[in-house]
């Protein structure tokens, strides 16, 4: 059984909520996002497939 994930779709959807109000949408990116997470780019596009189905 593989490991539980750390990084949820939620946590993600919450840190692109949180980017958008700050600096406004066309700032969120998987670097960005990873950032705020404290991790790699990796969990985010474990959860999508890519950027455009997680916007």
């Amino acid at each position: 059984m593989p490991p539980k994930a750390k990084i949820t779709k939620d946590m993600i959807l919450n840190i692109v909520l949180d980017i958008t109000r700050e600096t406004g949408f066309e700032t969120v990116n998987a670097r960005s996002i990873a950032s705020k997470l404290q991790c790699s780019t990796r969990p985010i596009f474990t959860s999508y497939e890519n950027m455009d189905e997680l916007k």
